[in-house]
């Protein structure tokens, strides 16, 4: 999961340098965003855009599918986050949430097939597979938690290296659980 976690720690750096306004780039790419007059859904696409090339491969497409889930979250748990102006707790919770579906994506990629035998009625699948899911939200989210308590404002390498330890100890943790 490097790819992800380099994503992860790109999305929490790239939303600061939005929200601070520190690169000209990137204050040039907001003030074109907010000429347009977009919705919400619409900016996490350009978001999305601007984290995550379109190269089509696997990993790309499970990123892209991961943080659009993210943001559409987000909006969901908090529908007057201003995606170009979050502040710290909300940045940290739209990693978090991407980091976590990611997780669930890699995880149904590896072990997906187990499911799709007669063993499971379909009712058993969705459970089993929504109970994978809230698992990695909330252990990701409590090793994020944990972890982010040294770095309160990490570089993108200490960011990425804080998600790597998340996902091991999370995977490690599954594992025994299982």
């Amino acid at each position: 999961m490097r790819t992800s976690t380099a994503v992860g720690a790109g999305l929490y750096n790239f939303l600061q340098g939005v929200r601070d306004s520190t690169d000209t780039r990137v204050r040039d790419w907001v003030n074109q965003l907010t000429s347009q007059d977009l919705s919400a859904n619409e900016v996490a696409d350009e978001i999305i855009d601007q984290l995550i090339s379109t190269g089509g491969s696997l990993e790309e497409e499970s990123c892209r599918d991961s943080m659009a889930q993210a943001l559409s979250d987000l909006l969901t748990i908090n529908p007057d986050v201003d995606l170009l102006n979050m502040d710290n707790d909300s940045i940290w919770s739209v990693v978090e949430l991407f980091m976590a579906n990611e997780a669930f994506n890699r995880l149904n990629l590896d072990i997906g097939q187990l499911f799709e035998s007669d063993r499971y009625s379909p009712r058993e699948v969705v459970s089993r597979m929504n109970d994978i899911r809230e698992y990695l939200r909330s252990e990701i989210s409590a090793q994020i938690q944990e972890l982010k308590t040294d770095a309160s404002n990490p570089t993108k390498a200490e960011m990425n290296n804080l998600l790597q330890t998340a996902i091991k100890i999370t995977f490690e943790v599954f594992e025994e659980e299982a």
